[in-house]
């Protein structure tokens, strides 16, 4: 029969749980409670983190809602700012395959020109079509406009990532001034 006066039953859980949350075996932490084994440097530090956190006199019900608010704030923060830093990687790849596209929009270009001045026994001799076809295709795109609404795109998601570090900030600092900080 399982003791009241065991750690585990303190915090609610089983030995499994324990020794699940403490990172050792099951066996090694039945013999800790058993007084049979010690626990390991990091289990025994993570322990006496859980121990004093129990021992923490409770706050007022006002401060613990403030409190998990500002978790939950600071899970959504952290959430926006994952997906901000995603779309800036995607919105990175788009701009370097722009970019890309322009340099061979502009060799194409060259080589036009370079056509233009040759011969006509030259001229005759080259296939035109594959030319022409990558040069409609290109053409087609207007890339000093795409390239801006890219750049423009990565200067507000640097904007937001800002603002979510502010907002990230702000919420510590709040945390400390109510006394309520936690590392």
């Amino acid at each position: 029969m399982k003791s009241n006066s065991s750690i585990s039953a303190i915090f609610g859980l089983t030995h499994q749980e324990m020794a699940m949350l403490l990172g050792v075996g099951v066996s090694h932490y039945s013999m800790f409670e058993c007084g049979k084994r010690d626990l390991p440097p990091h289990a025994k530090l993570l322990l006496t983190d859980l121990l004093a956190q129990m021992q923490m006199p409770q706050v007022s019900d006002n401060v613990e809602k403030k409190d998990a608010a500002q978790n939950k704030l600071m899970q959504v923060l952290h959430g926006r700012l994952q997906k901000n830093l995603l779309r800036s990687l995607q919105l990175d790849e788009k701009i370097a395959a722009l970019e890309r596209k322009h340099h061979a929009f502009n060799r194409v270009q060259n080589v036009r020109k370079a056509l233009g001045t040759a011969s006509a026994e030259h001229k005759r001799s080259f296939d035109h079509t594959i030319l022409k076809t990558a040069v409609k295709k290109s053409s087609n795109i207007d890339f000093e406009f795409q390239l801006a609404s890219l750049k423009l795109d990565r200067e507000w998601f640097e904007a937001e990532r800002k603002f979510f570090d502010a907002k990230f900030d702000e919420i510590s600092k709040g945390r400390t001034i109510n006394g309520n900080s936690r590392k």
